[in-house]
């Protein structure tokens, strides 16, 4: 494990343990943490080989941060953990509302937000923070598949690209179309490219720093 990376404390009642290859008796522990006011991030960990300890599991084989270790979730909590192609390996999806639309706020809250991120000396982020708040006015709109991954013969979960991801999502498609049909589904690569943008800015706004 690198030395210099402590990881927070998870919130209430996410302890779940999952077999990332079923038919392996080894068990995986995930966990969520907060990250900004409605999202969250989750870690996956488990023993390290034989020995008596625990590592993450993580999206590469040499982690060094905590964003190499990371799940991302738009809402908390919503990470999900499933066999997509019934190969007995699970994958991790995540998931981030598509905001398709600017709302109204007001002036005053604009005159509010600015004035609250200038005197914290971020400046910088008031024009985010606008952002935000219009987008949260104009509604979530659609669930969104942001990102999948796949756990490997290298003990890491690798990112899904190109066709692997467009394969996994359609089968995940059909799963959430009978389970959930009157909650609509799309692909990050269905997304307009300032609801694109703006799910970017907002990982980047609250994700974990180390």
């Amino acid at each position: 494990m690198a030395e210099g990376i402590f990881f927070p404390e998870p919130f209430e009642d996410s302890l779940e343990a999952v077999q990332l290859i079923s038919e392996l008796p080894k068990e995986t522990i995930r966990f969520n943490v907060f990250a900004g006011p409605h999202s969250s991030e989750t870690f996956f960990f488990t023993q390290a080989g034989d020995m008596p300890v625990i590592a993450p599991v993580c999206k590469v084989k040499k982690y060094t941060s905590f964003q190499d270790c990371t799940f991302w979730s738009g809402e908390l909590g919503e990470l999900l953990t499933i066999d997509i192609d019934d190969d007995k390996i699970l994958e991790v999806v995540e998931f981030v509302d598509e905001y398709p639309k600017l709302g109204e706020i007001g002036a005053d809250i604009e005159t509010m937000i600015s004035d609250e991120f200038s005197a914290g000396g971020m400046e910088s982020k008031v024009e985010d923070m606008i952002e935000i708040a219009k987008r949260e006015a104009g509604g979530r709109g659609r669930k969104v598949v942001w990102n999948i991954y796949r756990f490997g013969q290298d003990q890491f979960f690798a990112k899904l690209s190109g066709d692997d991801f467009n394969t996994a999502y359609y089968l995940l498609s059909d799963m959430w179309q009978e389970e959930l049909p009157d909650k609509p589904l799309i692909s990050k690569n269905q997304m307009s490219r300032a609801s694109y943008n703006f799910a970017e800015m907002m990982k980047n706004t609250w994700q974990l720093k180390n």
